[in-house]
């Protein structure tokens, strides 16, 4: 795979991708970051970090490249919207996927 990425393009090392907790607790599945969104959504919480996190990862294996936007010394941002289901309910998410 070239670097940088382009749109159209898969995210580069899906399959290794990990997160920091703290970006689940105060942003992701918080109040007030993205939470009530999850809530009404996928009627999950932060208790649910976890399932969460296997259901952005799956979705993230096959995902195509929308938006890359290149951060400078902060890296690169890889945009993609795809399906994500959690237990038997399913969205269309827009994620970002974070390059050092």
């Amino acid at each position: 795979m070239n670097w940088p990425p382009q749109p159209g393009d898969q995210l580069p090392r899906a399959d290794a991708c990990w997160y920091e907790p703290i970006k689940f607790e105060e942003w992701i599945l918080a109040p007030r970051g993205h939470g009530r969104e999850w809530q009404q959504v996928f009627g999950v919480g932060l208790e649910d970090r976890e399932r969460v996190w296997r259901a952005l990862t799956s979705a993230a294996d096959s995902a195509v490249i929308v938006e890359v936007r290149d951060r400078g010394s902060d890296g690169l941002v890889c945009g993609i919207r795809e399906r994500v289901t959690v237990g038997t309910r399913s969205a269309n998410v827009t994620m970002s996927w974070h390059y050092e």
